[in-house]
């Protein structure tokens, strides 16, 4: 193998750690996201069931 198909082999690895850290934060990003518009469903529900009482 020559260096520069080693230098390849090290540039492919380390995009592959860092495209997956990546998208482990994009993805606990879209939970915090999604558990917040569960939250505010839930406070608008309560809000409406107390109007309706």
């Amino acid at each position: 193998m020559t260096r520069i198909e080693f230098f390849g082999w090290f540039v492919i690895i380390i995009g592959i750690i860092v495209n997956t850290i990546l998208n482990i934060v994009k993805t606990k990003h879209i939970q915090q996201n999604q558990q917040i518009l569960i939250d505010e469903i839930e406070a608008l529900r309560k809000e409406l069931k107390d109007k309706k009482e």
